[in-house]
Order: structure tokens, then sequence, then C-alpha cells
């Protein structure tokens, strides 16, 4: 059975910047890999259910992994999770929640480059709520890391804490 850690948050909640961190690590056993890499553009799938992109971005993160284990960053959360139907792949998904302190996310946002359209204030204020349910619904998660304090390296770290003395490898 394959792992799936996910790295869930809101966008701006540090997920690629992690995801990169954790690539340039070499996790033994995983492949790191973020929603963004794969090339999949969700807007192609904005009329359709969130759920969808979901599935589409999963599987081809399976494939890439081919048969390793994966860490995927990714603004999934555990519900979106229940509704993705996958071929017969057996699969055992661990949840991370990243959230940070409302501010962070928004300067997070607006650091990013204007193509990726994260600037509109609307955008920002859905991104707060969405971040805002992830620290509501800790419970629904294996874990959680608030990345507001730390810097890249303790996220990072607390992960590979996570992995190693969780029983997930």
């Amino acid at each position: 059975m394959r792992k799936i850690i996910f790295i869930s948050s809101a966008c701006g909640g540090g997920k690629s910047t992690i995801i990169k961190e954790l690539q340039k690590r070499k996790v033994p056993g995983f492949v790191s890999l973020e929603v963004d890499e794969l090339g999949i553009n969700y807007w192609d799938f904005a009329r359709l259910e969130g759920h969808i992109f979901y599935k589409v971005c999963l599987e081809e993160a399976l494939k890439r992994a081919q048969d390793k284990n994966i860490i995927y960053g990714s603004c999934m959360n555990p519900l979106d999770f229940e509704k993705v139907i996958l071929s017969e792949e057996k699969i055992k998904p661990y949840f991370i929640a990243l959230t940070c302190v409302d501010e962070d996310e928004r300067k997070r946002l607006l650091a990013r480059p204007k193509s990726r359209m994260c600037d509109d204030e609307n955008f920002i204020k859905g991104q707060n709520q969405y971040n805002n349910w992830f620290k509501n619904n800790l419970d629904k998660f294996d874990y959680h890391i608030d990345t507001s304090k730390l810097t890249i390296e303790e996220s990072v770290n607390k992960i590979i804490s996570f992995i190693n003395k969780d029983g997930v490898i």
C-alpha cells in the first residue's frame, strides 16, 4: 500500500516552499511533488466540482511517483480526499495542515508574481477564510504546523519528524 503525506493548506500557507525543500533533502522512500508542478491548469476545471481537479492531479502525481510513496503539496483537505475515487490504487493517506496568521498569508500572496493572479482582495479574503477553515477543523488532520513563526527548515524538520516518528514509514 502506497502512502501519501498530504501537505495541505490554503494558498499562501507554505506548501510549495516546503515541498521544494523536501525535494532537496530527498526523503528516503518518498517522492515530493507539489500540485503546481504537475502542469494541470485549475481554471480548466473551474466549472466542474472541485474534487474532479483533485482527482486528475492526484492520478498524475501517482503516475509520476511510479511505485514510490509521495509527499504531496495540495489545497486538498481530508474531506475533499473522501470524494476522490481512484481506480484500483491502494493508498494510505496522512494529512498535515499548514496554517498561518491571516496577515502572513496575505503578505505571501501579494509577494507572488502577478502572473499567479493572487493579488486580488477577494481572492485573498477567500484564502484567509479557507486558512481559518483549516484552523477550525484540525481534528480532521493527522498533524498541524503553524508556519507563522517557523523557518522553512523548522517546518520541514517537523514534517520529517512526523514521518519518522509516527510510523508512516
